[in-house]
C-alpha cells in the first residue's frame, strides 16, 4: 500500500508543519507506504477578511509586517525540518495530476483546511476530481474551515464528495457539511497530532533555552488579552516567560524564540509548566502533553475559535478559555479525566485510518 497525502506542508507554521508530519508518521505506523505530493506552484490564498476599524487594519498590517518577517527568518529551521523528517514526492505539476494515479494505491487529503475554497490554492487538488477510481479517494481530519459554502459552490462540493470512499472529517461542523451536500456521515476524527503518542514526539524534539522552569506563551497574532493573561500566571507563580515568536501586544520580559525550528517547538511545549496559547494546535498539544494550559478563543477567527471550543467541550476544559469563568492559577487540571476521553479519541480515529489503508469499509 502506497498513500500520497495531499495538505498544506510548505507554510512556515509550527501547527501546518507538525499535523503533515504526524500524518506521515501515522500511516507509516500502521504499516504502508507514505508521500506527502510536492504540487509545483501550489500557493495558498488569504482569505478575505471582515470589515474593520481604521486602527485595527493598521495593527493588523504592523503585526502582518512582522509575522512575514519572523517567517522568512526562521525558513531555515522549517526546510531543515522538513528535509529530515518528510517523506516527500517528486515534484509534480498542476497540470500534470493524471500520472498520480499510477503510483497511489490510496490519496489522503487532509489535515488543515485544505476543502476551504477561501485559502486553497487549488481546491481541486484536494477534492481529488483528478483521481479516477472511487476507492482511492479518501480524508483525513479534513477541513472546510467554515460552517457555510455559498450557494454557486455547493454543486462542485457535492460532486466531488461524493466520489470519497473514505470521509474523516476534523470539525462536527464539517460532517454536517458533508450530511446536508451528499446524505453521508462522515466521521470526526482527530487532529494527526493527536494520533502520535509523548514517546513518538519526544523522538524528534530538539531541546532549545535553558532548563529553569517557564511558561511557555505561543501567539498568534495580536492579543493583549492573551498577554495580560501571561503577565499574570507569571506573577503568580514566579515562572518566567518564553515566548514563540514573540508578544504581540505589549511588551512583556522573557525569552524570545522567533526562528525555532518545529521540532524545538516540540521540546519547549513538552518541558513547559504552563501553556498560554490561542492557538489550536498550542491546545491540542497541551492537552497530549498533560500541561496545565490557558487559551484565548479569538472572536475575530471564528473558525479558529470554533476548533479550539470543540477541543475544550470534548475534554470538559471549558474553564481553561481566558476570560470569564476561567480556572484559578492555582487550579490544576485532573488528567485522570480527560485521559480516558483523549485515548478513545485516538483509538477510534486510528482504527478508522487502519480500516482505510487495508481498503475495507469505515
Amino acid at each position: 500500500m502506497k498513500v500520497g497525502i495531499l495538505t498544506f506542508h510548505a507554510a512556515n507554521n509550527y501547527g501546518t508543519c507538525l499535523q503533515a508530519y504526524a500524518l506521515q508518521k501515522s500511516v507509516e505506523k500502521l504499516g504502508a507506504e507514505c508521500e506527502i505530493i510536492r504540487l509545483r506552484g501550489e500557493k495558498l490564498s488569504v482569505p478575505p477578511a471582515a470589515p474593520r476599524s481604521l486602527s485595527a487594519r493598521v495593527t493588523d498590517l504592523i503585526v502582518k509586517t512582522g509575522a512575514k518577517v519572523v517567517k522568512t527568518a526562521a525558513q531555515p529551521a522549517f526546510e531543515r525540518f522538513r528535509r529530515q523528517y518528510y517523506h516527500y514526492s517528486d515534484w509534480v505539476d498542476g497540470n500534470a495530476l493524471d500520472i498520480l494515479n499510477e503510483r497511489y494505491d490510496l490519496f489522503l487529503s487532509g489535515s488543515d483546511q485544505v476543502w476551504n475554497y477561501n485559502i486553497a490554492g487549488n481546491l481541486d487538488v484536494y477534492l481529488q476530481t483528478f483521481v479516477t477510481e472511487e476507492r482511492k479517494r479518501g480524508s483525513y481530519a479534513a477541513s472546510f474551515g467554515l460552517c457555510e459554502l455559498p450557494q454557486e459552490l455547493k454543486q462542485h462540493y457535492a460532486q466531488a464528495l461524493e466520489g470519497f470512499h473514505y470521509l474523516g472529517i476534523r470539525e462536527p461542523e464539517g460532517a454536517q457539511l458533508v450530511k446536508e451536500l451528499t446524505g453521508r456521515s462522515a466521521q470526526v476524527v482527530v487532529d494527526p497530532t493527536q494520533l502520535l503518542d509523548r514517546s513518538d514526539w519526544e523522538e524528534i524534539m530538539q531541546p532549545v533555552g535553558r532548563d529553569r522552569p517557564y511558561i511557555m506563551v505561543y501567539q498568534l497574532g495580536f492579543s493583549k488579552t492573551l498577554l495580560q493573561c501571561a503577565r499574570n500566571l507569571s506573577r503568580e507563580t514566579g515562572l518566567r516567560l518564553v515566548f514563540v515568536p514573540f508578544p504581540e501586544g505589549a511588551f512583556l520580559k522573557g525569552s524570545y524564540y522567533p526562528t525555532i525550528s518545529p521540532a524545538q517547538w516540540v521540546y519547549l511545549m513538552r518541558n513547559a509548566q504552563y501553556v498560554v496559547t490561542n492557538s489550536f494546535h498550542g491546545t491540542a498539544f497541551s492537552i497530549g502533553f498533560q500541561k496545565n494550559f490557558y487559551t484565548e478563543v479569538s472572536l475575530n477567527l471564528s473558525a479558529l475559535g470554533s476548533r479550539i471550543t470543540n477541543l475544550l467541550n470534548r475534554y470538559h476544559l471549558q474553564d481553561r478559555r481566558i476570560g470569564k469563568g476561567q480556572a484559578a492559577f492555582d487550579q490544576m487540571i485532573d488528567y485522570t479525566e480527560v485521559e480516558p476521553l483523549y485515548q478513545k479519541d485516538r483509538e477510534e480515529s486510528l482504527e478508522f485510518l487502519s480500516r482505510a489503508l487495508k481498503g475495507e469499509n469505515t
